[in-house]
């Protein structure tokens, strides 16, 4: 919503350059339409230092649209409004609140409404936002760890500030991460603003909102994270909303935050002082220094409908020289990835690639586009349109496309591709390809992120396959005087599996306690009791706890999702056990994993023991990557 609004500032900024100024007490009266004609009032609400509400009463109306306007902009027209302006309600009143605003402003909010004769326009609206106050329970942090600037997305018009402020000392682990040296806090957080020029990097004043979208003023929840220390043990949290005010005065940054965790404890943080920024490594990737011009042998594509919110479809399109096993090349050869904006195709309606000459975007998706290649710092995998390249060692290379044309032409189901494309740097890539392209429909598909979970849709996993399960005693291991059961539903020839651990009380040490378990947030020790589900998280890159498991033909993993909220139902029935489960795992938008499957156990005693204060179990032989910063989406 905010990027609307900036957008429509934009415009009004426009409609400025042609319009006579006025200033703050003259302001030009809008149209006014006949006394029987329609009518709109708007009525002023709460405002924070952030955020802005109002109510919009139409009347005999057939469209109603609004503009938030910076206080010297003149009023537009009702009909500029109504073409340029956000749709709303015609038919009864509708209260709005507009966030991610700038402190101490003042911000003005017209409405235009129609009944298709005539138009008539609201008295302007005049709303301050607030001064920004410092919660009673704020945390005071007082110390910059890191400062980077990581680079820009150009599809977005932003830039990457990861920022860490903490208020004691810290220091790095085996993994590079920082971690409180003793007792304190440390909040990292990812903001997206306006880039800014090299050797004078500045982070932009503003409020920015919990978003994944990497869009100017957004907070990515995903490497956004809190650090507690008591001195021996740390918590961590992530986080499901909330926003970052950053203000400035001259070299001074007051950084106020307010940010609400899965569990909706809500943590509050402000520093002030000064912030220098540094420029992070150039991108790791290995770039190719030389033209290419090939045939393709063989395509495939993927549709996610209108997954960037602008009203057009989206897909990518891979095509490769060479075969390829499991979504990568076989031997050496090249692919061209390709990020296209097509007319937007409804579910239920024929799915495929628009004919057209297709070019590159310079900001924003817009029809017939492709997104611009584009790298990010210490991230071997570039995204967006790109050409990669596969030697004889298997090492990729790439080139980010951001020039030339792609020539699509249909026919049936007979596709022709011809690119003619080109690098920054000049290098030429140049491709053809003709005959048919399967398609996959993620049309849908949630956006991820947030956790470890790679998935993107709900499941519901197929298990009727595995007539066995293992069922696995160990003990007392948590050292909490309870007994832990691991429930395996898994067999090497079924490609999808569910790994369950639930804590029952200490009689039970040969069979596991029918009824109703839940999954428990985090794994302290207060949580971790009889009817307890061990929610799913990595050990040393391993899986443990909970998980939803899906592996390929190789037996490789190629889907992951922890458990993070749910129930598990466990019954009898003679020597076969029934579970339920009913599942959410880690992602920022949850996905859910449910089902049940019934079958016979077979049982394994393993006590297991760690030392007193630790809550980790055995690892087991599920190997998944840790998260990393960023990931590659050039495997299919």
């Amino acid at each position: 919503m905010t990027r609307t609004f900036l957008r429509m500032l934009s415009l009004c900024g426009l409609v400025a350059c042609a319009s006579t100024a006025c200033d703050d007490k003259n302001d030009p009266l809008p149209p006014v339409g006949p006394a029987d004609g329609p009518k709109v009032t708007l009525t002023a609400g709460e405002t924070t230092p952030s955020t802005v509400s109002f109510s919009i009463t139409p009347s005999d109306a057939a469209a109603c649209a609004y503009m938030m306007l910076a206080e010297d902009q003149p009023v537009p027209s009702a009909a500029v409004i109504l073409s340029d302006g956000v749709e709303a309600e015609s038919k009864q009143s509708t209260p709005v609140t507009l966030r991610g605003l700038v402190p101490e402003t003042t911000y003005v909010v017209v409405a235009a409404v129609t009944d298709g004769k005539t138009s008539a326009s609201s008295e302007p609206l005049r709303l301050t936002t607030k001064k920004v106050t410092t919660p009673d329970d704020a945390v005071v942090l007082d110390r910059v760890i890191e400062a980077i600037y990581y680079g820009e997305n150009l599809l977005n018009a932003s830039a990457d500030y990861y920022i860490q402020l903490a208020n004691v000392a810290c220091v790095q682990d085996e993994y590079g991460y920082y971690q409180p040296a003793g007792k304190g806090t440390l909040l990292s957080l990812d903001l997206w603003g306006a880039p800014s020029p090299a050797g004078n990097r500045a982070l932009p004043t503003g409020t920015y909102m919990l978003d994944a979208d990497n869009m100017p003023l957004t907070l990515d929840p995903n490497f956004t994270v809190l650090r507690v220390s008591d001195g021996s043990e740390f918590a961590e949290y992530d986080f499901e909303s909330g926003e970052v005010i950053v203000e400035r005065d001259g070299s001074t940054y007051t950084i106020s935050a307010t940010l609400t965790d899965s569990n909706e404890g809500v943590h509050n943080f402000k520093y002030t002082g000064p912030l220098s920024i540094a420029d992070r490594e150039a991108p790791t990737y290995d770039p190719i220094t030389h033209d290419v011009n090939t045939t393709f042998i063989g395509a495939d594509a993927l549709y996610y409908g209108d997954r960037n919110k602008t009203g057009f479809g989206s897909f990518e399109v891979y095509l490769y020289d060479v075969p390829k096993k499991n979504g990568f090349l076989t031997r050496a050869g090249y692919q061209l990835v390709l990020e296209l904006t097509t007319p937007l195709i409804r579910k239920g309606e024929d799915i495929f690639i628009a004919n057209g000459t297709y070019t590159v975007s310079s900001q924003t998706p817009a029809l017939f586009k492709f997104t611009p290649g584009y790298a990010l710092p210490d991230d071997p995998y570039p995204y967006g349109s790109v050409c990669e390249q596969n030697d004889e060692d298997g090492a990729p290379y790439y080139a980010l496309l951001n020039g030339g044309t792609i020539e699509i032409n249909r026919t049936g189901t007979t596709y022709t591709f011809t690119a003619n494309l080109e690098t920054v740097e000049g290098i030429e890539i140049k491709g053809t390809y003709t005959g048919e392209i399967p398609i996959e429909d993620r049309n849908g598909w949630r956006p991820g992120g947030g956790g470890y979970s790679t998935l993107h849709l709900d499941v519901t996993p197929d298990l009727k396959g595995i007539r066995t399960g293992k069922l696995i005693y160990l003990g007392n291991y948590l050292r909490l005087g309870y007994s832990s059961f691991i429930l395996q539903i898994v067999a090497d020839d079924q490609p999808e599996s569910i790994e369950i651990e639930v804590i029952c009380e200490n009689t039970y040490t040969t069979d596991i306690a029918q009824g109703h378990y839940t999954v428990m947030p985090g794994r302290s020790e207060v949580n971790m009791v009889p009817w307890a589900v061990m929610p799913g998280f990595m050990l040393e890159s391993n899986t443990s706890g909970t998980w939803y498991l899906e592996r390929n033909e190789d037996g490789d993993i190629v889907n992951g999702a922890p458990a993070n909220a749910g129930t598990i139902d466990i019954s009898k029935d003679g020597d076969n056990y029934t579970v339920a489960f009913d599942l959410e795992d880690d992602c920022t938008e949850p996905n859910r994993i449910s089902g049940s499957w019934t079958g016979t156990m077979e049982f394994v005693s393993s006590p297991f023991s760690l030392k007193p204060g630790t809550l980790f179990r055995p690892q087991s032989d599920n190997n998944i990557p840790q998260r990393q910063a960023r990931s590659g989406r050039h495997a299919r």
